[in-house]
């Protein structure tokens, strides 16, 4: 184990630390599991099937030259928000 010294605001330090409590785990502890998870993921979205996420088989229609999304782009945040309904 190293440590790591950072900055952060006070409100976030006192959520770190509530949450912490609630947990009945240390704030060293709480900090290295958030940011594990944070960095686990962070690649999500490159993972994404299109089949898991256009599941009703609706043909995409092609996209304009124009378009500020991709037919890709598109289904990739669906499966995002889904995911975070779930």
């Amino acid at each position: 184990m190293t440590s790591l010294t950072i900055k952060i605001p006070v409100p976030l330090k006192e959520q770190l630390r509530e949450y912490a409590e609630q947990e009945q785990e240390s704030l060293s502890r709480i900090s290295e599991q958030l940011l594990l998870s944070a960095l686990e993921n962070r690649g999500a979205a490159e993972l994404i099937n299109a089949e898991e996420v256009d599941n009703q088989h609706i043909q995409e229609a092609a996209e304009p030259e124009d378009a500020v999304l991709t037919v890709k782009e598109i289904k990739a945040l669906k499966k995002l928000l889904k995911k975070k309904k779930g």
